[in-house]
């Protein structure tokens, strides 16, 4: 299984009799969930359709990948 296709385990460990479904998350991935969480409050989230959340989403991790160039 490539490292993209497995789930990511935000907290805790991985036991070991997972490792090959699961990873931890990216530096990006941390810094686009970050992002996500200080810019978009619950209720436009819970408002948006699927395509508006995944526009969302695009619009953050470009967002995020310029700024890490910047660091």
């Amino acid at each position: 299984m490539k490292e993209e296709e497995k789930s990511i385990c935000w907290l805790g460990a991985i036991p070991e009799a997972d490792k090959d479904k699961v990873r931890y998350p990216t530096e990006e991935e941390i810094e686009v969930a970050l992002y996500e969480a200080e810019n978009l409050t619950e209720e436009d989230y819970e408002s948006m359709s699927e395509k508006e959340l995944d526009d969302f989403h695009e619009k953050a991790k470009k967002i995020v990948k310029e700024r890490m160039k910047k660091l």
